[in-house]
């Protein structure tokens, strides 16, 4: 018992928390560092962007999933949910389960507890 204890409170220090209170750009920043790498200038997001627009409006699942997920992060969510649906009737598994959370949530349509666990359902059977 007393080995277990101790593993607990070295675990507690030893396993980082996540910066989630940091503004993004800290946490490009943060990225950045840790990658060692510059973070992306507004300019190569934009371009990145606009590939993946061009790639999903070819009918890239990923793609489309992607710019969802971009959009997501941007608090988009009404555009968010439009590329989601476009990857989730292609059978795109993740696209599933972020329409469930959209549902959920309320998030780019009305929240339905019933809809969003129809499309969870969906996801976990993928």
């Amino acid at each position: 018992m007393r080995s277990k204890i101790i593993i607990f409170s070295v675990l507690c220090f030893v396993v980082p928390t996540a910066p989630a209170e940091l503004p993004d750009n800290d946490i490009r920043g943060l990225e950045a560092r840790h990658t060692k790498q510059k973070p992306a200038s507004p300019n190569d997001i934009a371009q990145t962007i606009n590939k993946l627009r061009e790639s999903a409006l070819e009918g890239n699942a990923a793609a489309q999933y992607r710019l969802g997920i971009h959009f997501t992060q941007s608090r988009d969510y009404n555009n968010a949910y439009k590329w989601f649906h476009k990857a989730a009737e292609q059978g795109y598994t993740k696209a599933h389960y972020m329409i469930g959370l959209s549902y959920s949530l309320g998030r780019g349509v009305p929240q339905n507890q019933e809809v969003a666990l129809e499309w969870f359902s969906k996801a976990a059977k993928r």
